[in-house]
């Protein structure tokens, strides 16, 4: 993901027009589910990751901010100092892709991890935040074609049980509280 398209894409994957996703002078919640509410122009997903032979792991329902329209992948946690509670940020794509992720203005230490058309796991890399005085922000390519990426808190892909052959569903029904 045309020359210009990457590039746009790429250098705005986690940066807003408008980097405030607080109201001003409101502190940050606490890092419990309860205080799971999406961001404007975010909704949420229930996600989960199987792996051969953990047919529990498969049960266990996830939540996740979502990012499928253009906007919101452009956004992804810019501006975010944790996961505001969820376990990960899942972006979807229309169509499979190659498009890399970028940090710009993103302060906290992610991890991404990609899966391809049939959520099977394709890869991970670990994402530094960009210096706030940086003129360029490096890019960080995918490992190979994907689909959906989730990024997480860098550590957490053992905690959510992503590794080699692990699957990545969405199941109906929503995020539980």
């Amino acid at each position: 993901m045309a020359v210009v398209a990457v590039v746009l894409l790429v250098q705005g994957a986690n940066r807003p027009a408008d980097p405030e996703l607080s109201p001003a002078g409101t502190s940050p919640p606490s890092s419990s589910t309860s205080r799971r509410q999406p961001p404007d122009g975010f909704e949420e997903v229930a996600f989960a990751i199987a792996v051969p032979g953990d047919e529990a792991a498969a049960a266990t329902a996830r939540c996740a901010l979502l990012a499928d329209e253009p906007a919101a992948r452009q956004q992804g946690l810019t501006g975010q100092e944790d996961l505001l509670g969820y376990d990960a940020m899942a972006f979807r794509f229309p169509e499979p892709t190659e498009v890399g992720f970028t940090m710009r203005g993103t302060p906290q230490d992610l991890t991404v991890a990609f899966f391809d058309a049939q959520g099977v796991f394709v890869g991970s890399l670990d994402l530094a935040p960009c210096p706030e005085d940086a003129e360029e922000c490096p890019s960080y390519p995918p490992p190979e074609e994907y689909l959906h990426a989730l990024e997480v808190a860098q550590g957490d892909l053992s905690r959510l049980g992503i590794e080699e052959d692990a699957t990545l569903t969405f199941p109906d029904g929503g995020c539980s509280a």
